[in-house]
């Protein structure tokens, strides 16, 4: 670059990083209307109206736009929020959880990027919501730049974190055709930011309804199906890497699938133990979560209910286990009062894209993960003079 085009380039970023500052309305986000302002700033002085540079400004946006809500600042892993025992308790009350069926949490393995689905009352409209530890604070949270149109739902990170898998009823095609049916999809970190989402076809994806993936180390991917359209029966599946694409997806056998609903899977890095939801006969609500260890033969052992102090009469679902392995994440039907907002800014900016919140719609929990281990079956062992167990 010669010396001019540095100059020039100087001089507009200066320009309009004091057009911007001086456009902006105190007490709300620098937005559209601070644009207008650059431009009727910049009349008179003569200046260019692409003296507008968003991809110069992104700095100083970021700043006024965090700055001028009223978004709390939250610093530390799990936005700064107390951690639970052993009975679960709502996760960032009045920040995440609002009432807005918020469910399906996504964590990069470094705990710096949150992503969650938050919907409508109507169960009309599910966006993919993200939140990211930015200069030593978390963000406010906002739509995914990948969640388009009307259904995106069920994040999860792949184990090194290099991609996001997610579910979608987004066209298939450029041309805009209509899926009749939820896809799984995924987008990959380039450059510190997402590529457009990609299809991750067949023999995965078929013309049923795959939704709700979790990716093993090895890529072997878990995901639930419907077989049959319009009817309400899920089943898990499993598939893995092969020669480029994925082999034909097998069904987990009995005693993990039932003739019930089993959904929403979440499987260890190591595919070690499964753990799901399911409203199979002896639960305590009316969708319960449980787990299910591998066994050596490479089989699953009889899934256990994690029991009532997890779940609840109502309905317990989407179980993702932190990247450290210390806290059971779920969404559940249990909170049937309305939680404060901790922001007005954000809760308005939700309000305006999902409408009114529900109570009862769903909201994200977390617990400890020490039940993980307290069920782990016990392997026996004889040694002379001895009989005991120990874990697997």
């Amino acid at each position: 670059m010669d010396g001019e085009n540095k100059k020039t380039k100087f001089l507009t970023l200066a320009c309009s990083a004091v057009l911007f500052f001086a456009a902006a309305t105190p007490g709300r986000p620098a937005g559209p209307e601070a644009r207008k302002k650059v431009e009727r700033i910049s009349e008179p002085l003569k200046l260019s109206r692409n003296i507008w540079n968003p991809s110069l400004l992104s700095p100083f946006f970021v700043v006024i736009s965090q700055a001028e809500t009223d978004f709390p600042t939250l610093k530390g892993p799990y936005l700064g929020q107390k951690r639970p025992g052993q009975t679960p308790e709502i996760f960032a009350p009045g920040i995440v959880s609002l009432g807005f069926h918020e469910h399906n949490i996504a964590i990069s393995p470094d705990g710096k990027e949150i992503f969650f689905v938050a919907a409508s009352a109507d169960f009309s409209r599910y966006l993919i919501m993200t939140t990211r530890l930015r200069n030593g604070a978390w963000t406010m949270p906002e739509v995914a730049p990948f969640s388009g149109g009307r259904n995106n739902q069920a994040p999860a990170f792949s184990p090194d974190g290099k991609r996001l898998y997610f579910s979608s009823g987004r066209p298939r095609t450029a041309d805009g055709t209509s899926a009749e049916d939820f896809d799984i999809w995924f987008v990959e970190r380039k450059n510190n930011s997402w590529t457009d989402p990609q299809n991750l076809g067949g023999p995965v994806n078929t013309g049923q309804y795959e939704a709700n993936p979790s990716v093993m180390s090895d890529g072997t991917i878990v995901f639930q199906r419907v077989e049959k359209l319009g009817k309400l029966n899920w089943d898990l599946f499993m598939s893995s890497p092969r020669n480029g694409t994925y082999s034909v997806p097998a069904k987990l056998p009995a005693p993990v699938n039932t003739e019930a609903n089993e959904a929403g899977p979440f499987v260890a890095a190591d595919g070690s133990y499964l753990l799901f939801q399911s409203n199979r006969a002896g639960g305590y609500g009316i969708m319960d979560l449980y787990i299910t260890y591998r066994t050596k033969d490479g089989g699953w052992s009889e899934p256990l209910n994690l029991g009532d102090k997890i779940n609840s009469p109502y309905s317990d679902w989407g179980p993702l286990v932190s990247p450290e392995g210390k806290y059971i994440f779920f969404s559940s039907f249990r909170n049937d009062k309305p939680i404060k907002p901790e922001s007005p800014d954000y809760f308005e900016s939700m309000k305006s894209r999902l409408g009114t919140p529900s109570p009862g719609n769903g909201t994200l929990y977390w617990v400890e993960a020490k039940v993980i281990d307290a069920l782990r079956p016990k392997e026996r062992i004889l040694l002379p003079g001895l009989i005991g167990t120990v874990r697997k």
